[in-house]
């Protein structure tokens, strides 16, 4: 059976998406992640990520609640720490 994949949030910052999918996938919730307008053809073609629309992480439909909560605490610390500075 197929799983569907239901979209979480999409991220300006391509290293910040990284980051976002490597916490993801620490917790266990498998992520996919898809390039707006024509950067994924871009990408192929320089090797660089240049999207003026972002990056969309999608995750399994059944983890969508758990990976929300996810990246809510990681953007709390992240805000914390910045707060620290």
């Amino acid at each position: 059976m197929d799983e569907k994949w239901a979209k979480l949030v999409n991220i300006d910052d391509p290293i910040e998406a990284a980051i976002i999918q490597d916490i993801l996938k620490n917790e266990g919730v498998e992520t996919k992640s898809r390039l707006k307008d024509n950067a994924e053809y871009m990408k192929h073609i320089t090797g660089n990520i240049l999207s003026t629309q972002g990056i969309d992480i999608f995750v399994v439909e059944k983890d969508i609640e758990n990976a929300t909560e996810i990246i809510r605490i990681y953007r709390e610390e992240i805000q914390v720490e910045e707060d620290d500075i």
